[in-house]
């Protein structure tokens, strides 16, 4: 009996002991865990800030390609018109014909042009002059008389507005008054002989 006794009692002290160890071997594991854990939670933080900041270039990007292309279109449309007319021109010095029947049909109509860079005012006059219409000029307040405007405005059949050669308050009365005459108008960005031969276009449609 005390043999047994004292075997029950080694036991006990052993399972104790077995116990503690697995209390303090799951701890140590929990430790090595919640440290795994972290690195992995600063991890994906890292990957989620590197992630965001690509999608807002990636977004960028696109916006950017999105107006791009709208640009390039337009451009190869204003390139497209220009080398439509030129064509004709050429067709029509051949055949030595005033007027060409592939030309845009502005049928006698007055153009007026407001703005634009004056060099490039001959070329404009010459290719309306193609198209079978007749053309004005006013340089958008720049030198021309601002009263004067008015009375162009009212005389022509339509108007063709080149934007960056313009002053601010002539843009906003022309629109105004185009609007309120039901007066077909045109507004280029830019003042380039193609973009207003794709005005022409426009214009003759």
């Amino acid at each position: 009996e005390a043999e047994r006794r004292r075997f029950a009692a080694q036991v006990e002290h052993l399972d104790r002991q077995l116990a503690r160890l697995r209390i303090s071997h799951s701890h140590d594991k929990v430790i090595n865990l919640e440290k795994k854990s972290e690195r992995q939670n600063r991890h994906l933080r890292l990957v989620e800030r590197e992630r965001d900041s690509l999608r807002r270039v990636c977004e960028d990007s696109q916006a950017r390609a999105v107006t791009l292309q709208a640009d390039y279109d337009e451009k190869r449309s204003e390139c497209a018109a220009l080398e439509r007319l030129i064509a004709q021109s050429v067709a029509c010095d051949i055949c030595e014909e005033d007027r060409c029947s592939e030309c845009p049909d502005l049928d006698g109509r007055l153009i007026l042009c407001v703005g634009g860079r004056a060099q490039l005012i001959d070329q404009y006059r010459a290719l309306v002059a193609r198209c079978n219409g007749r053309f004005d000029h006013h340089d958008g307040g720049l030198e021309d008389n601002r009263q004067r405007l008015q009375s162009m405005l009212s005389s022509a059949d339509a108007v063709v507005c080149v934007t960056d050669c313009v002053s601010h308050n002539a843009s906003e009365r022309l629109k105004r008054f185009c609007k309120q005459h039901e007066k077909p108008y045109v507004f280029l960005r830019s003042s380039g002989t193609s973009t207003f031969a794709r005005a022409l276009e426009t214009v003759a449609k």
